[in-house]
């Protein structure tokens, strides 16, 4: 397939890019010489080569659960850089005076 300056206008178009007409000719030839790379990958004989999910082996990557008992109100608390009574305190996160 042989890029145009067509395609990469629409491609550009496509991904939101604004382009300069003196930028498309060169971007004409770096996306050809793109496609000629992925023209040669798929000469490649890869029939007895197995489908690559992770580049590095993903063995059973999470823990299991274990029951652990929990805290109570008091440890809590007690760890809260600011409280009042039985309450942690947070900064405020929403602003409903704009509704």
């Amino acid at each position: 397939m042989k890029i145009t300056e067509q395609t990469v206008r629409k491609v550009a178009d496509l991904a939101k890019i604004a382009l300069c007409a003196e930028e498309i000719p060169a971007l004409t030839a770096e996306m050809d010489k793109v496609l000629g790379f992925m023209d040669k990958l798929n000469e490649v004989d890869t029939s007895g080569v197995k489908p690559l999910v992770y580049m590095v082996p993903q063995n059973n990557v999470y823990q299991e659960d274990k029951k652990q008992p929990a805290l109570n109100v008091e440890q809590v608390i007690k760890n809260a850089a600011q409280k009042s009574s039985e309450y942690i305190l947070i900064p405020k996160v929403l602003d409903r005076s704009a509704e």
